[in-house]
């Protein structure tokens, strides 16, 4: 199972295309969890309300936190329930997967049954020209929507960020525990998800 935390704020249509993204997985091991940075205007309510599936849940913050929604993903990690053998994505709302991407990232993770701490592929970015980055597990070459790590890893790391870096710096704190606890970090060499 994979958990996807997902920061949204005011954009209506890439909110719904990332929706319909996980919607088309091939695989419906996947739970969504979408936080609105502040009170959501109408239209997003709308957007959210569409979806008649239980697997997606939609809740807003009381005031707009800004840091690029950091402090709402803390919040969102902290109170998320798990099995041992769950992962976690965090995301924003402009981000896109391919269909496959929850098959192939959970196909790495052999079920949770092996020692796998982290799975992580490479991005189509806009950074990059929309060129696929490479990824790695370092500050500058990671995007937070292209890895997945054990949720029990993630808590116990914390998500204590607040600063533009956090993608890199969350990953090479997950990277750095799976190493300290011989699990292994699995790279798939394929693009599985857009950066908008």
């Amino acid at each position: 199972m994979i958990h996807i935390i997902c920061v949204a704020y005011k954009r209506v249509i890439p909110l719904r295309i990332l929706i319909d993204s996980f919607l088309n997985q091939t695989d419906p091991r996947w739970r969504l969890y979408i936080i609105h940075d502040g009170p959501a205007p109408d239209d997003v309510r709308a957007v959210t309300n569409q979806y008649n599936d239980q697997r997606i849940r939609f809740e807003e913050s009381e005031q707009r936190n800004g840091y690029w929604g950091h402090p709402n993903r803390r919040k969102m990690l902290e109170k998320l329930v798990f099995n041992r053998t769950d992962y976690l994505l965090m995301t924003n709302d402009d981000n896109y997967y391919v269909p496959r991407f929850v098959e192939m990232m959970l196909s790495r993770t052999k079920n949770g049954l092996d020692k796998t701490g982290m799975v992580y592929c490479d991005t189509v970015h806009n950074y990059s020209n929309y060129d696929v980055l490479k990824t790695k597990m370092k500050t500058g070459s990671v995007d937070m929507g292209s890895f997945i790590t054990r949720v029990d890893i993630a808590k116990k790391i914390g998500f204590k960020y607040v600063v533009v870096e956090a993608d890199g710096k969350f990953a090479e704190e997950c990277a750095m525990y799976c190493r300290k606890y011989k699990l292994e970090v699995k790279y798939i060499p394929k693009a599985l998800f857009i950066h908008n």
